[in-house]
């Protein structure tokens, strides 16, 4: 079973839970916004007609990757990442979240995902809804250098390493990892670390998310500058 957030339709809550195909297409043609098309290019055929469902993944591409994103939209990107990192991670306190947190999952999708919006009308081959194989798709069309391939892919795996681990030594799904506590010495000696064991899974865990958060904040292009929680 999955869990769905239904508000997330074309036109929100106050839209129909189904729709026509008619309808739903000229939504993302005509007034999709920026973020919207960024959660469709994970959009994937799960079940149903597959010809049908071919169809419709063809229709909203070609609309998603018809104009590439101006500054504003990138702004508006960058706005969205930051309340992720403000409202849910809320890191600090030598708490850090894996997923949204600085430097963490969702800043490889972001980067990943504005490359693809940038450059995907021009280059169809980086069109891939599966993040490590986009990366690779990305080097191989020479949007991304080997040494931000290299260092996308060692930290996606990274993280989703850790993550699993997370699962099985403590049975929960936040994704937190938290400074000097047993759990996180637990985890870092189930995965093979010695000595100064939590210590050492977390400097190697921050200079991963130092090294994310520079490549997101280059590709992106956006003075970083936390926004205010009134204007959130």
């Amino acid at each position: 079973a999955f869990k769905v957030d239904t508000r997330l339709r074309p036109s929100g809550s106050s839209g129909p839970l189904c729709t026509s195909e008619d309808a739903f297409i000229r939504y993302h043609k005509e007034t999709a916004q920026i973020w919207e098309k960024q959660a469709m290019l994970k959009a994937r055929f799960i079940a149903g007609n597959p010809e049908f469902g071919s169809r419709i993944l063809h229709e909203i591409q070609e609309h998603i990757y018809a104009k590439p994103p101006v500054n504003d939209d990138l702004k508006e990107l960058y706005r969205i990442r930051q309340r992720m990192e403000i409202e849910i991670a809320k890191e600090g306190g030598g708490r850090y979240n894996i997923k949204v947190g600085k430097g963490g999952l969702v800043d490889i999708e972001f980067a990943v995902q504005i490359l693809q919006l940038k450059f995907g009308k021009e280059t169809p081959s980086i069109r891939e809804s599966n993040t490590i194989n986009a990366i690779e798709v990305l080097k191989r069309a020479g949007i991304i250098s080997e040494a931000d391939y290299t260092a996308l892919k060692e930290a996606y795996k990274f993280y989703r390493f850790l993550e699993n681990r997370l699962r099985i030594v403590q049975n929960r799904t936040e994704g937190d990892i938290v400074k000097d506590t047993p759990e996180l010495l637990a985890l870092a000696k189930r995965i093979g670390y010695k000595d100064g064991a939590d210590k050492k899974l977390l400097q190697d865990y921050l200079n991963q998310t130092n090294i994310v958060r520079d490549i997101y904040k280059r590709i992106i292009g956006i003075e970083e500058k936390i926004v205010p929680k009134e204007e959130i």
